[in-house]
């Protein structure tokens, strides 16, 4: 009685903000329970899950994905296939049905996804969910008080944070939990891209129309306007090159903003930025003076100088670790940034950054959730890319 009450409170708001667009149903049904099925809110959730499906499909397992908003549509299109489904999540009060019919036999959801009748339907079903860069939000809290209110047992939980602190508070509210510390599979994607840049056609094209560039390198990606007025002096006064990749094509960047100055390139070519920094000597990550930056990642697995601005540092993980790791340097004057254009501190030079002890990390979970057989999944197993 409390859960249909719930599923037609949910149902009837859900439908307020957007039809259901949900076609689960049209998939073959399943003839074991043997199903992996990931769940992903919007496009940053699903980011962290794609070396996961992509790992499961790789390993022969039975896999659907499921998204909620629009702002994920697109990433389905780059996922792997077969898949038993890939589309819009199920109403509320069908997650029951949907594991049943595609015989789900774990649920893998990323960061504080937390869906009160989803996670019934995994208790009700003997399900276990993975929850992978798990953080303690109030979302998790909702969705336990809500199963509570409902009659319901907390289904099986298994929670990867990226930080040891993290479990402590995650271990007080769900003391049931399995809490592993791991790293942020994004890595893999990255260090792969990263490995293969050098067969990349278009930078190849790059490299030699501005093989007379002087050297070093200055790579500044996703730059916004302010970021390009921030550094205006540390540009024009740089003895090498500055290839400018502005954040967005649209509208067309003018050259005027977005290369200034006779020793600046602007590479107005979107899908290449994790190869163009290969070639860096170092590199800006834009973002950091409006309303947050963009990827450290992708830039990190160089071992090269990395800085950004302010804004929003500490709101992820990543940029926290890389900046206490000595990685990343945060620049709020000029000042700070000619102390780090003429430093040599590198990724490189922090022993207590390493990307094959995240590759390793990251190898373990996979085997975890993909019982028998992700062997070969990950080939990436060295600390460099260089």
């Amino acid at each position: 009685m409390r859960f249909r009450l719930y599923s037609s409170i949910a149902t009837a708001l859900t439908k307020l903000l957007k039809p259901n667009r949900s076609d689960w149903k049209k998939g073959k049904p399943a003839t074991e329970k043997n199903t992996l099925w990931f769940h992903a809110a919007s496009s940053g959730e699903l980011e962290v899950l794609i070396p996961v499906i992509e790992a499961a499909v790789k390993a022969g397992r039975k896999t659907c994905v499921s998204i909620f908003s629009e702002s994920a549509e697109s990433w389905l299109k780059r996922l792997p296939s077969p898949l038993l489904y890939s589309g819009f999540s199920p109403p509320e009060d069908q997650w029951s049905a949907a594991f049943q019919h595609y015989g789900v036999s774990e649920v893998i959801t990323s960061k504080y996804e937390a869906w009160p009748g989803l996670w019934r339907a995994a208790s009700l079903g003997q399900i276990r969910i993975t929850v992978i860069c798990a953080q303690m939000r109030s979302s998790l809290l909702w969705a336990k008080r809500l199963l509570t209110l409902m009659g319901t047992e907390l289904p099986k939980l298994r929670f990867y944070v990226l930080d040891e602190n993290a479990v402590s508070e995650l271990k007080s509210n769900f003391p049931a939990a399995e809490c592993i510390v791991s790293a942020d599979p994004r890595w893999v994607r990255v260090i792969t891209r990263a490995e293969n840049a050098h067969a990349h056609e278009r930078l190849q094209q790059w490299r030699e129309k501005y093989a007379h560039a002087p050297k070093p390198y200055w790579v500044i990606g996703s730059a916004w306007k302010e970021d390009l007025s921030f550094l205006s002096r540390a540009i024009q006064n740089y003895p090498g090159t500055v290839w400018v990749v502005p954040h967005s094509l649209k509208p067309a960047p003018s050259p005027a903003l977005f290369a200034p100055f006779p020793n600046c390139v602007l590479v107005d070519e979107m899908g290449m930025l994790v190869e163009l920094y290969s070639i860096a000597d170092r590199v800006w990550v834009g973002g950091g003076f409006g309303e947050g930056i963009h990827s450290t990642l992708e830039p990190s697995v160089y071992s090269i100088p990395v800085a950004c601005g302010p804004n929003h540092v500490e709101d992820f993980f990543e940029t926290r670790e890389l900046r206490e790791k000595g990685v990343l340097t945060v620049c709020a004057t000029e000042g700070e940034v000619e102390l780090w254009l003429t430093g040599t501190e590198s990724a490189s030079h922090s022993g207590s950054f390493s990307l094959k002890s995240k590759l390793e990390m990251i190898q373990q979970m996979l085997a975890s959730i993909i019982v028998g057989g992700i062997d070969g999944v990950i080939d990436s197993t060295t600390g460099s890319v260089r």
